[in-house]
């Protein structure tokens, strides 16, 4: 048994393990966007996040309660506050509107930069800077991301200025997580994925309810869940899975493998995304689409293999 526990804690520790959380991640994201398109087809936007992140919250509380997750916030959680702020908070809400006001390339083209910006914002503040190499592979990925988007979408782009500003403010938000998520080691994964999940429960809580009251639909958004199964299995996975176990991994990620390694896999969701669809939903894939998913990977590989230790 000791043996057992040892290998776990070494396993645990390793970069090889932080790699398999990450790449999990970002499978559980990829078929995230087929569930949030099953769920949106009966919802809004806030109602599908507020029931969403109120699952990821009430489970990880009840865990909590039960004595099975350890989360330690006696000092004040001022850095996991602001990290919450800007994941999931800022960013769900802005990359909500630039969905609403621009076509599906334009949002897909701007949301890839993330890997960019997260470099940029991490050699700035955390003074990680990749080498060489890893800037091409970062870029080489991001190309394929453009490539994958652009051969799905192809509807005329809709110089919405304010969608361009919502979608920038979310790919900064999400590189602004990466870079705090790393910088606030002396708490636990689980203690920074309990704060963000919470924020994201009161936010989009708070953002549903305006919405219901305004519109006299409130009763509707209570009872939603337990009047349609396919809204119920949606939240499911995307508060169980997506959310708890994707934001567990992702923080634990970004502590082992740094920055860069960790935020070009967010590529990899796209990928997934596109294979879901093409397995669950009957798209067809493109030879565009094929030979973007290939640099992709091709990306992700490059960043990792080149990259200094986290």
């Amino acid at each position: 048994m000791g043996a057992y526990v040892t290998f776990l804690k070494r396993l645990a520790g390793s970069n090889t393990f932080a790699v398999f959380c990450i790449l999990f991640t970002m499978v559980l994201f990829g078929l995230s966007f087929l569930f949030s398109r099953i769920a949106l087809e009966s919802a809004s936007a806030f109602t599908l996040l507020s029931w969403r992140f109120f699952t990821a919250f009430f489970i990880m509380t009840a865990l909590r309660a039960a004595g099975l997750l350890k989360i330690d916030l006696k000092r004040p959680p001022v850095s996991l506050l602001c990290m919450g702020l800007v994941y999931p908070v800022s960013y769900f809400f802005l990359e909500t509107i630039g969905l609403g006001l621009t076509s599906v390339a334009e949002s897909g083209i701007i949301l890839s930069m993330v890997p960019v910006v997260s470099m940029v914002i991490a050699a700035l503040f955390l003074r990680e800077y990749p080498v060489r190499l890893q800037v091409l592979s970062i870029i080489f990925s991001v190309l394929g991301t453009v490539v994958v988007v652009l051969g799905q979408d192809i509807s005329s782009p809709s110089f919405n200025l304010p969608g361009y500003f919502a979608l920038f403010g979310a790919v900064v938000s999400a590189a602004l997580f990466f870079t705090l998520s790393r910088s606030a080691g002396g708490y636990s994964s689980a203690a920074k994925s309990y704060v963000m999940l919470g924020m994201g429960f009161i936010a989009f809580t708070a953002f549903a309810a305006v919405e219901h009251i305004r519109n006299g639909t409130v009763s509707e958004w209570l009872a939603l869940p337990f009047q349609n199964m396919n809204f119920l299995a949606s939240i499911l996975y995307l508060g169980a899975l997506a959310s708890v176990v994707g934001s567990w991994s992702m923080n634990f990620s970004v502590e082992r493998l740094g920055v860069h390694r960790t935020s070009v896999f967010a590529a990899v969701a796209t990928v997934v995304g596109v294979l879901a669809g093409i397995l669950f939903l009957r798209e067809s894939l493109t030879a565009a689409q094929a030979a973007g998913m290939v640099m992709i990977l091709l990306g992700v590989t490059g960043v990792n293999k080149f990259g200094r230790k986290a």
